[in-house]
């Protein structure tokens, strides 16, 4: 039982775990889309490319396109416009435009399906993924 001085975090043995919530970018492209991107904007940034460009290539595109098991990639951003670069400033704007677009589905989903309101929440863990490969597709050990 919880004394008055303890936080209510305190009182739990261990924590709860509950069904993630996921929430994906609107933006969708093809694996086959995304390495058009990179071949096109990123490829400098394969491993060995400067050595062999067609092998680093081919690696990454097996690893993106095969291996790595993704159906369809999600972004906040179109595409096209992934290769644009942003000042720091807008950086900081689309974390918060697009967090806040996603992060309000996210919480309402992942309190309704683990039946808790939010007051009970003592914590949430939060993960995200850059749309650039990292470490980079070809750092993987597997052969093409």
């Amino acid at each position: 039982m919880a004394s008055i001085f303890q936080k209510p975090w305190e009182a739990v043995a261990s924590p709860v775990l509950f069904e993630p919530a996921v929430v994906r970018g609107k933006h969708t492209a093809s694996n086959e889309d995304f390495m058009a991107l990179v071949e096109k904007h990123f490829v400098q940034n394969l491993r060995n490319y400067r050595d062999d460009p067609g092998a680093a290539i081919a690696k990454a595109k097996h690893i993106s396109c095969t291996t790595m098991g993704i159906e369809q990639r999600y972004f906040c951003r179109q595409i096209e416009d992934l290769n644009i670069p942003l000042t720091p400033q807008e950086q900081a704007s689309e974390y918060i435009h697009h967090g806040m677009e996603m992060a309000l589905p996210a919480i309402d989903e992942a309190l309704g399906s683990a039946g808790v309101s939010a007051s009970q929440i003592g914590c949430i863990v939060f993960v995200s993924h850059s749309p650039f490969p990292f470490p980079p597709f070809t750092d993987r050990k597997s052969v093409v």
